[in-house]
């Protein structure tokens, strides 16, 4: 709907304006034919017709409907004039002042003409000469000012039109500058609001869920990918070097590829976690801290505090709090250099927003290795997960999982003093 309304925004400032300067262009154009057009027809009427005939010396009067045909087409001529004067103000803003003086002078002497046309007309048969000499004095003086006004229009005519269109091109340019400017901002507030809601997307419980339920099932393919082929394969390979003859190099075969069966069987694990549905997630933690111990010699302690209650946690929480321990001591294991490890759940309270005390879950996981530099540390503790450098992906899922168990997650550390993870969850 927005982008609806958007469009139809930019369509009304672009085609409105456009409309009104291009028709301001065709009125005067239109308005200064019509004058030269309407003038041309009386001027002509008047030369060819009525001028030849107006010597009363000569006794060569215009007859009484020439006289009529002349007075009407005058008086037309006049009142189309007035006429188009009040459009004229009305639609041209950049009129000049010498247009208006100049219409003024014409409607003027062809108001004095019409009328002395008029009162001919009315009185053809009790005029006397020396009156009709004076009328068709005035008549012609009044005919040649008209003359002399219309050429002058005709030149200010063309200037006028000249000016109407110079000012529709500043007008479409300014427009144009005015549209890419405006498509510009449009663009860039299109992209900031798509780079928000895509923020926000990454940010939301759901999307949270879909990402970590794609990575558990991506573990599981991969878990039985490697169970069903490679292992098995590894396995068979074992059985035929059993057949051969013995020899040093048989037995480092052997030993290596039992060492690799073994890791093997120890990823598919790692990938594919024990069983917790029947909500023994205390019993799996602690057998994946007794599993990391031995295979990593790092001295590992699990300590749950009775209090604790997992119950209220679904087997999908509870895999997601086995996932981030597995994740810490697997980073501990990769980058920590460490000799000690310590996994710690117990209850606690804390101040809300409210000021009332909540009880939360809180789970700490700490080693006595390098630590963790305090720039990167500064980032991981952001409320960005994006921050998080490239290499990092561990963290990273860390600040998922627990985003999607709704808690919160504070890294504490110290360059040689080792690694702190305190994470508080709904409890």
């Amino acid at each position: 709907m927005k982008k609806n309304a958007i469009h139809k925004l930019l369509t009304f400032l672009i085609f409105l304006p456009l409309s009104v300067a291009f028709f301001s262009c065709s009125f005067v154009d239109d308005t200064g034919d019509k004058i030269i057009k309407k003038w041309t027809d009386l001027n002509s009427y008047m030369e060819i017709v009525y001028y030849p005939k107006m010597n009363i010396a000569l006794g060569t009067m215009p007859s009484q409907e020439e006289t009529e045909e002349a007075y009407k087409r005058i008086k037309e001529f006049h009142d189309m004039i007035v006429s188009l004067k009040e459009d004229i103000n009305l639609n041209l803003t950049y009129i000049t002042p010498s247009n208006e003086r100049n219409i003024t002078s014409i409607i003027n002497a062809s108001n004095q003409a019409y009328k002395i046309l008029e009162f001919i007309s009315m009185n053809d048969t009790n005029i006397s000469q020396s009156d009709f000499i004076e009328l068709y004095t005035r008549l012609h003086i009044m005919m040649y000012m008209l003359s002399d006004e219309m050429i002058t229009l005709e030149y200010n005519w063309s200037k006028t039109f000249q000016n109407a269109i110079f000012s529709f091109i500043q007008y479409f340019l300014i427009l144009i500058i005015f549209i890419a400017i405006f498509a510009v901002v449009l663009i860039l507030l299109t992209i900031k609001e798509s780079r928000t809601k895509d923020k926000k997307l990454q940010d939301s419980s759901d999307f949270l869920q879909y990402i970590l339920e794609t990575q558990e099932e991506e573990r599981n393919r991969i878990s039985r990918d490697l169970h069903d082929t490679i292992a098995q394969d590894m396995r068979y390979i074992l059985s035929m070097l059993g057949k051969l003859d013995e020899s040093a190099e048989k037995q480092v075969i052997i030993e290596k590829q039992k060492d690799c069966i073994n890791a093997i069987r120890n990823l598919c694990y790692n990938m594919a976690p024990p069983d917790i549905e029947n909500k023994n997630l205390a019993a799996s933690i602690k057998d994946l801290c007794e599993k990391f111990r031995k295979e990593t010699l790092i001295e590992t302690r699990c300590t749950i505090t009775p209090e604790v209650d997992f119950s209220h946690f679904n087997s999908e929480k509870m895999l997601n709090i086995y996932r981030i321990i597995q994740e810490a001591l697997s980073n501990i294991q990769k980058h920590a250099n460490a000799t000690e490890a310590t996994i710690l759940f117990r209850n606690t309270e804390i101040e809300n927003d409210d000021g009332a005390m909540e009880k939360k879950l809180l789970l700490i996981i700490s080693d006595d290795g390098d630590g963790i530099e305090q720039k990167l540390l500064g980032k991981i503790n952001s409320q960005n997960i994006q921050l998080v450098q490239k290499g990092h992906f561990g963290l990273r899922n860390i600040k998922e999982r627990v985003s999607f168990l709704r808690g919160t997650v504070t890294f504490n550390s110290y360059p040689e003093c080792g690694t702190e993870v305190r994470i508080l969850l709904p409890a």
